[in-house]
């Protein structure tokens, strides 16, 4: 121990020991309480007939699940020079645009 004006300080080594012994009694606690606990949540989910699609696991919410389930859209016109497709949806392509500037119709590159 270090004496800094009468008081006692503990040294580093002292302090790693406490945190180290801090940490177990703690994980002991843990261990303890986590019955419970899981008790409680079973309880919570009876009692309001939750699923599993209710609640947050590993950051997915139902959401973010039905978001990532989207269907790939089949394409609907394509450049017959340099076979890029086009689903019809959003912005349209430069090639359609600059098409349709020269005065060709959309529905010339369909898709059949």
């Amino acid at each position: 121990m270090i004496k800094t004006m009468g008081a006692k300080v503990a040294s580093y080594k002292e302090l790693v020991q406490q945190i180290e012994s801090l940490q177990k009694k703690a994980e002991e606690i843990r261990k303890k309480e986590l019955n419970q606990v899981i008790a409680e949540i079973n309880e919570k989910i009876a009692a309001y007939k939750l699923r599993p699609s209710d609640l947050k696991f590993g950051g997915s919410t139902a959401v973010e699940t039905a978001k990532k389930s989207r269907k790939v859209v089949a394409a609907k016109y394509r450049d017959p020079q340099t076979g890029q497709t086009w689903t019809g949806r959003g912005r349209s392509p430069l090639w359609v645009r600059h098409a349709e500037e020269a005065g060709q119709s959309r529905d010339s590159f369909l898709i059949a």
